[in-house]
């Protein structure tokens, strides 16, 4: 068990008494230090110092007649203690200077620590900061990515609808087509004999077939205008995914699908033109051919 500071003192205090009188020698810190065992040097130096005082002071008080040769060597050995003593704090005193200097040093480096420990906090706050952030920016992504698939499904049946449109206008004009060449061959037929009657009702039919004619025409600007509105939701939709081209890459080939069905589109349209500019020349053709009993 390690003794106390009282218990040290007295170690350091009787052991100051048994060099002095074993050794013929006054007591030093290293001496006192070894004969205690407490490492204790300033602890040590106090007493040798006490223990000192007293001894002059015992001297003073039994006035004891000291030969001249023991006083000399007291005297010198008097000597001798001060210097050592002197050496003793001068050690002391630098010990106490490093110490003070080397805590001064640990408390910079500590200071430091500390710093260095607040830039990492901060650094980390930043990077939790930074990945809120991009776990916000890719949530807003996959939504976005998200609303544009379900455009992009809507566009394609919407699509879908304009073709079946188109394909459906198609029947209308062929049929009406055949309809009116059967008409037009049955007025030839008769009009030799009801060329009165076939003029007339040669004349509600064809404004029968021109008011067809315009309905399907009216259809194919609907058609129009629809596939241009299509084709601007289509452009939308690619400026919108080329900002995540990297995550559509898989959509690349559901675009090249549209714009082949658009390019089948266009095909139908001008198929569908050239079907009613050809109507429009049949009509203009069996017009001036209608109109010539009237130049008798």
């Amino acid at each position: 068990m390690t003794p106390n500071r009282e218990t040290s003192r007295e170690l350091a205090y009787r052991a100051c008494t048994e060099i002095f009188l074993s050794q013929a020698r006054f007591p030093t810190v290293d001496l006192v230090v070894e004969a205690t065992g407490v490492n204790n040097r300033r602890l040590a130096s106090e007493v040798i110092k006490q223990w000192r005082q007293d001894l002059a002071e015992r001297f003073r008080q039994h006035q004891v007649e000291v030969p001249e040769p023991v006083r000399q060597l007291w005297q010198q050995a008097l000597t001798e203690a001060h210097k050592t003593l002197a050496a003793e704090w001068e050690k002391l005193e630098q010990a106490r200077q490093g110490l003070a200097t080397e805590r001064e040093n640990w408390q910079k480096t500590l200071d430091e620590r500390d710093k260095e420990i607040a830039r990492q906090q901060e650094w980390l706050r930043e990077r939790d900061e930074a990945l809120t952030k991009l776990e916000q920016e890719r949530d807003r992504i996959k939504s976005r990515l998200e609303e544009s698939q379900r455009e992009l499904a809507a566009a394609r049946e919407e699509i879908g609808q304009l073709r079946g449109q188109l394909e459906e206008a198609h029947r209308h004009l062929e049929a009406s087509r055949q309809r009116f060449e059967k008409v037009s061959d049955w007025a030839s037929l008769r009009i030799a004999e009801e060329r009165e009657r076939i003029e007339a009702e040669w004349s509600q039919k064809f404004a029968r077939v021109k008011s067809e004619m315009e309905r399907a025409q009216l259809g194919q600007k609907m058609a129009e205008t629809r596939l241009r509105q299509t084709e601007e939701r289509i452009d939308r939709l690619i400026a919108q995914l080329e900002n995540t081209e990297a995550r559509l890459a898989e959509k690349d080939r559901e675009i090249s699908r549209l714009n082949k069905e658009n390019a089948d589109l266009l095909v139908e349209k001008a198929r569908l033109a050239e079907t009613v500019t050809r109507l429009e020349r049949e009509s203009k053709r069996r017009g001036r051919w209608k109109r010539l009993p009237n130049l008798r």
